[in-house]
């Protein structure tokens, strides 16, 4: 009969492991709120972005697969007044009216920082903008090769 002893000693065991576990658990107050527990530190609630610093080979590379998707972005109706006197500078906000786009996959791969970035193109100009604040970070033209002003 040693081996009748050996499965009822291993069924306690793993009866008082389960009961150890669930024990436990009961002994954590439940959560009726619908709140998710944080671990691991605070999250930021302004997040920003890195800044964005293309060299101009990387602006040619986003000009050239910008330009295989879009042409010229067109604002809605109840906005355009607004934006055809628009004239896109670093640091401006896009305005409302225009929706930028996220770079296609090719590009992130290419150039991975644009990851957080979308664009629009307006006024035969490349308007990259931060996908979180829609903030202007760099502008250039979209018929020519790219390079700083």
């Amino acid at each position: 009969m040693p081996t009748r002893t050996l499965i009822s000693r291993s069924l306690i065991a793993s009866a008082t492991a389960f009961l150890v576990v669930t024990g436990a658990v009961a002994q954590q107050p439940a959560r009726t709120d619908g709140a998710v527990q944080q671990h691991g530190g605070a999250v930021p609630q302004n997040p920003t972005l890195p800044p964005l610093t293309l060299s101009d080979p990387q602006r040619e590379q986003v000009r050239l697969a910008v330009l295989t998707r879009h042409n010229d972005t067109e604002a809605d109706k109840s906005h355009a007044a607004k934006v055809k006197d628009f004239i896109p500078r670093t640091g401006e906000k896009l305005p409302t009216g225009l929706d930028p786009d996220g770079f296609p996959d090719p590009i992130v791969t290419q150039v991975p920082q644009l990851r957080d970035y979308a664009y629009v193109v307006i006024k035969d100009q490349v308007v990259i903008v931060n996908g979180l604040t829609r903030e202007i970070v760099d502008v250039f033209p979209d018929n020519k090769p790219a390079t700083r002003s």
